[in-house]
């Protein structure tokens, strides 16, 4: 029952059902592309508990509903060296953001490119990201 539904909602979706040439009597669902025709096959997906059927190709696993971001596993957490800073956000798209370095006596402004599903940025500005850089601004700032 769900599957002949599911090939139904196919065919309703604008895709092409046409006699398999491989196996006489068989049916097979293609999508309509530009220079190539893809073959759709009904599949189970793979997230623990979802009974649906949705068309795949290739190594696709999951519906259109598991595939979104929500469903995927969460990241570990990253260890944070001295040298990065852990930025909390939401954003979607990317942004520039200023930032005051973050070492003693320095008060330069530097931008970083905030992207989205990044967290770790430089703690401080392009002349003293380097160890070396830091200890010799210390030393003279004393």
């Amino acid at each position: 029952m769900v599957i002949l539904l599911f090939w139904e909602t196919m065919i309703n979706n604008q895709l092409e059902q046409s006699e398999c040439d491989e196996h006489p009597g068989k049916l097979q669902l293609t999508r309509m592309g530009v220079g190539h025709r893809e073959q759709l096959n009904p599949k189970p997906c793979c997230y623990p508990g979802c009974t649906r059927f949705y068309a795949g190709t290739g190594f696709s696993k999951y519906c259109l509903e598991h595939r979104k971001r929500e469903y995927h596993k969460p990241v570990k957490k990253i260890r944070i060296d001295n040298i990065n800073m852990c930025y909390d956000h939401n954003d979607i798209k990317s942004t520039d953001l200023e930032l005051t370095c973050s070492l003693k006596g320095c008060k330069n402004i530097y931008k970083v490119k905030i992207l989205p599903g990044v967290h770790i940025y430089p703690k401080y500005c392009e002349l003293h990201r380097n160890a070396h850089k830091r200890e010799i601004f210390l030393n003279h700032t004393i």
